[in-house]
């Protein structure tokens, strides 16, 4: 038989064997038998050009409709490097019984455990043989499948919709199951004979258009939108890179028969890249930035230009927490979207106090995820997850480390590159200099491929410490201002780099900070400050820039959580969610995006227990708040950690104890006060004996989460830990 190619611009180039990252899917209704199917209609005619077609285009996933029982033996036979998955629609063996089945590749795909089904087109989807809406039964097959080697997942619908009637409800169907598929982050291929154009309502209801009154649940994307045809393959997300695709038109001469079609039906193929470019993500850290440090939340001393650009282009959120008011737990649930009682961090290591703390070697971070869907990814800055050698970044994910391990107080005050000392004591009036410098080579380094460059900076952690192109001697009394405005200059560096390298628009760019201000910080008029649960020490700025999926200027004042992080950036990314793990955070997309205000309750911690509960407005404390320490009361305390010119080397205007960042809090006399934070941010006026019910809400919104962390009890709020326990 010879071949001859019909769509030459669209076919001619493809290549047999797809590159890495690339899949092809082919819909392919090879013809039910029919009596009057004779010469080169008939199936002894055309098998052979069906499975010539099949091998020519080697597609990972062949859709195929009318398939029928006495097919199967045929073509398991001629396609022995294919598995197949379906049922048939009438399910009774009849041998003429139609199927819509799925041929995978068994080399390179696997079906991920019991993920897979079929349903009939139907108001009765589960009834095998039921046909409500269509004028004879028809079904849908799907399943997920991992990449064997990668790791890659994704699903596949096949379907084949009645030729006379139901086509509308079959769409909503179809787009409803697609919808609430298990892994709803995993890209989809949706393809079949749908027996309607591009222009028809249940196919627009496909591809995004709001055709029945309501928003289609899931939006796809027509990967070949200019040709008229009924077989389609469609995919989602619609960022998703179609290399090529279009209608196969293989004619072969048999014999006599010249031209002769495998089938009535062209074949649909398309070559598709669901991990085309995946956007970068820059994760910027402050360390001890208070809500008010910015002059986009507020501050007037002082300004910081280049972050407040980042509100401009981005989303801005009002209000934004952290799970616990220091630096390690917060930082663990920042790159695992678990809070510290389920990854069991939930206090600080310190070196040569508590060497033995440090993030589970088994709990999953950010960066190992990306690494894993073939990130470059680095760490730069403050670790704090421990630092002894099983806990180092590079066991966490991150190709590359450059930083202090733990905070800039700690002594030895020593600089790692990967894992080795590279300056002891560290220069910190150069920290976020050299930061900087090694995240703009970072950048530089990997613009050809998606990288995650986390970004955690030292200030302004006490030390306070700048550079000289930053630092003012001559106003000793504004070391933090000139802190600040070199984290400023840092954001703005990085910035041009992004620009430079041309990829600014294609970068998730972050700024946050791990917990609320120490000394000479600002709350914004919050109260309290770091290491305590009011909102001073819990709150803090947000800003997201990506121009790709949220608008510019946007704020949300819906409260939100560092625990979103984890799953908002996969879902952003389309990378996917490890099988299996449990996380706290929510995918806050649509919330930064406008058009939700929905999000769960948020809880903080201090050590073992549970602090407060965020709902809504209210703010419930379930344990007594603290108020002012000693320290916080004494004019003359200092601190035994500032530089010293020997052991810390930095600048020696410190603020001191006097300068207490936010609201101080006083005892109120109910040690499990209520706020109303819609009408009272500062948390000035206890409202839980006018709103009992409020409080009784909240506190079993607490025991309902403590009952979901493992090896943890509740009664009244109160926590026990198992640290043995994920």
């Amino acid at each position: 038989m010879k071949g001859v190619l019909g769509w030459v611009v669209l076919v001619s180039g493809l290549r047999l064997v797809a590159e890495a990252g690339e899949i092809r899917a082919m819909t392919f209704n090879v013809r039910y038998p029919a009596p009057q199917d004779l010469n080169e209609k008939s199936w002894d005619l055309r098998k052979d050009l069906v499975i010539a077609s099949i091998k020519k285009h080697r597609p990972d996933f062949l859709g195929t409709q009318e398939i029928v029982a006495e097919y199967l033996p045929f073509l398991e036979k001629e396609l022995p490097e294919y598995a197949h998955i379906g049922r048939f629609r009438k399910g009774d063996g009849d041998r003429f019984d139609e199927c819509s089945k799925i041929f995978y590749r068994k080399d390179c795909w696997e079906i991920v455990g019991n993920d897979h089904g079929s349903f009939q087109l139907s108001d009765t989807p589960e009834v095998v043989g039921s046909r409500d809406w269509t004028s004879m039964a028809r079904v849908t097959s799907w399943a997920r499948f991992r990449r064997m080697g990668t790791g890659e997942t994704l699903y596949v619908f096949n379907t084949h919709w009645d030729h006379r009637t139901g086509r509308d409800e079959s769409s909503r169907l179809c787009a409803e199951r697609i919808a609430a598929r298990k892994a709803p982050d995993d890209p989809v291929i949706f393809m079949g004979d749908f027996n309607r154009y591009q222009e028809t309502n249940p196919m627009r209801h496909l591809l995004g258009e709001k055709v029945y009154g309501t928003e289609p649940p899931i939006a796809m994307a027509d990967t070949d939108p200019g040709v008229q045809k009924i077989d389609h393959v469609l995919v989602w997300p619609k960022s998703a890179k179609v290399i090529k695709a279009g209608v196969v038109k293989d004619r072969y001469d048999a014999g006599a028969h010249k031209h002769v079609r495998p089938s009535d039906h062209d074949p649909t193929l398309a070559i598709i890249d669901f991990q085309a470019r995946r956007p970068n993500v820059v994760l910027i850290l402050a360390d001890d930035l208070g809500y008010g440090d910015l002059s986009c939340y507020g501050q007037q001393n002082h300004q910081t230009p280049a972050i407040d650009r980042l509100a401009a282009e981005g989303v801005r959120a009002t209000d934004f927490y952290v799970p616990v008011p220091y630096c390690a737990p917060s930082r663990a649930a920042l790159l695992t979207g678990r809070h510290p009682f389920r990854n069991g961090l939930t206090r600080n290591p310190h070196p040569g106090i508590h060497d033995d703390r440090g993030l589970r070697p088994e709990e999953i971070t950010l960066a190992e995820v990306f690494r894993q869907a073939g990130y470059a990814t680095t760490c730069i800055g403050k670790w704090h997850l421990g630092h002894t050698a099983a806990f180092h970044p590079t066991q966490q994910g991150f190709d590359e480390y450059y930083g202090i391990l733990y905070s800039n107080d700690m002594l030895p005050v020593q600089v790692w590159e990967n894992h080795k000392v590279v300056e002891n004591p560290a220069e910190q009036t150069l920290l976020t200099q050299r930061y900087t410098e090694r995240a703009t080579d970072f950048i530089e380094r990997n613009s050809d491929k998606p990288f995650f460059l986390y970004l955690p900076h030292a200030m302004p952690h006490k030390p306070l410490a700048a550079s000289a192109q930053f630092h003012t001697p001559e106003t000793p009394d504004d070391l933090y201002a000139d802190v600040i405005r070199e984290l400023d200059g840092s954001v703005a560096t990085i910035r041009q780099a992004l620009e430079s390298a041309g990829v600014l628009e294609q970068t998730i760019l972050i700024f946050l900070s791990d917990n609320g201000p120490h000394y000479g910080g600002s709350t914004g008029g919050l109260k309290g400050k770091k290491a305590t649960s009011w909102e001073g020490g819990i709150r803090v700025p947000f800003l997201l820039r990506y121009p790709g999926a949220f608008p510019a200027g946007q704020v949300v004042s819906t409260p939100l959580s560092s625990l979103d992080l984890f799953p908002t950036l996969l879902g952003l990314t389309g990378v996917p969610m490890p099988a299996g793990l449990k996380i706290d955070g929510e995918n806050i997309t649509e919330v930064l995006q406008g058009t939700t205000d929905t999000h769960g309750p948020i809880f903080s911690a201090h050590n073992e227990e549970i602090m407060t509960i965020r709902k809504g407005g209210w703010k419930l404390f379930v344990q007594e708040p603290r108020y002012l320490s000693k320290r916080d009361l004494n004019p003359d305390y200092v601190d035994r950690v500032w530089p010293n010119g020997i052991t810390i080397l930095g600048q020696r205007e410190q603020p001191t104890s006097m300068q207490y960042p936010g609201v101080p809090p006083m005892p109120l006399g109910n040690p499990r006060p209520l706020f109303n934070l819609a009408a009272d941010s500062s948390e000035m006026t206890d409202v839980s004996g006018a709103h009992p019910e409020i409080v009784e809400q909240l506190t079993a919104e607490c025991q309902r989460f403590l009952a979901s962390m493992p090896g943890y009890t509740n009664t009244n709020g109160e926590a026990s830990p198992d640290k043995g326990q994920p």
